[in-house]
């Protein structure tokens, strides 16, 4: 055995599959159910699909195979767009500082320049 190729879902996942494909009434008989549902892992989809032998069986393993390789590219692409926001945040976050700096000299520098006006107006 090359992996593990399935899983038990959590409680929580059960409960948000259970909600998505309408299964346990919520009333009455069947609210709860007695075990969680297993889930097929990549290898395990691989290793089902050697038994089945129909063309069906095999046109929805491949439809399934591209589904596991597009999680896999958006978790990819997701990461990579997580780390280039962080380095943006932290790029930011140092400008905000240095501008808020560079403000405080300029604001020092223009109070310092600044004269007590006279009275407006004519003086006799």
């Amino acid at each position: 055995m090359l992996g593990q190729q399935w899983f038990e879902l959590s409680n929580e996942e059960a409960g948000r599959l259970r909600c998505q494909i309408g299964t346990l009434d919520k009333t009455g008989r069947g609210q709860y159910s007695k075990y969680r549902p297993f889930a097929f892992t990549e290898h395990g989809i691989l290793m089902l699909s050697s038994v089945l032998n129909s063309e069906k069986a095999a046109q929805v393993n491949i439809a399934v195979m591209r589904v596991f390789l597009r999680l896999r590219e958006m978790i990819l692409t997701n990461r990579e767009f997580a780390l280039h926001l962080q380095k943006l945040e932290r790029t930011v976050a140092y400008h905000g500082g240095e501008i808020r700096k560079l403000l405080r000299k300029v604001s020092r520098l223009t109070a310092a320049k600044r004269k007590p006006k006279g009275p407006i107006g004519f003086q006799s």
